[in-house]
């Protein structure tokens, strides 16, 4: 599907909403409940990317 001229790509979404401590805890502890490592470790990344981008 292609994107529209007001749509905001997920990952840009994302990383706003986990720029938030208390999001960012809530992602991890979601995320960890998968039996997939694999999401962890994504999860891990995603919070480490929103982090750092709020970094002065």
């Amino acid at each position: 599907m292609p994107q529209t001229a007001n749509a905001t790509p997920y990952r840009d979404s994302l990383l706003k909403a986990l720029a938030d401590p208390v999001a960012a805890v809530l992602y991890l502890n979601a995320c960890v409940e998968d039996q997939d490592p694999r999401v962890s470790l994504i999860a891990l990344r995603d919070v480490a990317d929103a982090q750092s981008a709020r970094l002065p």
